[in-house]
């Protein structure tokens, strides 16, 4: 193997946390103020799932997650629509246009019930009759 240098491809730049100013509690607030609360540990597996576009990095206090503020208007506008699906739904469900079909109570039956026989009866049926002369 020979001493020469190696010529790998040029490394792409990483984001820094100038490019991904938004904090996960700056995000968490933006997500309360559209009206989707979110918290910041549903937010940590958002950008583990690549859902928001982040980078950890070290800080004094431990590792810590820096947003791209894109993500975070995309992401809120997809819940958004989501939730105004579901809500279509859930409210189309219920809406005063379905026929609401309501269960009658049975009319009692104009004949009473037979008693019903007891176990001490005896049984006179001509097959019980049949069947103990044999």
């Amino acid at each position: 193997m020979t001493d020469e240098p190696r010529h790998d491809a040029p490394d792409t730049a990483r984001p820094t946390a100038t490019e991904f100013p938004l904090t996960l509690d700056d995000v968490s607030r933006l997500f309360d103020e559209a009206g989707l609360p979110r918290n910041v540990r549903t937010l940590q597996r958002y950008c583990a799932a690549g859902r928001l576009d982040c980078i950890k990095e070290e800080t004094a206090t431990g590792l810590a997650y820096f947003v791209d503020p894109i993500s975070v208007e995309r992401a809120i506008t997809q819940l958004a629509q989501l939730h105004g699906l579901t809500d279509e739904v859930r409210h189309s469900a219920t809406s005063d246009e379905m026929p609401h079909t309501v269960a009658h109570d049975a009319e009692p039956s104009p004949t009473p019930d037979a008693p019903r026989p007891s176990a001490a009866e005896p049984d006179t049926s001509g097959v019980v009759a049949a069947l103990e002369r044999q």
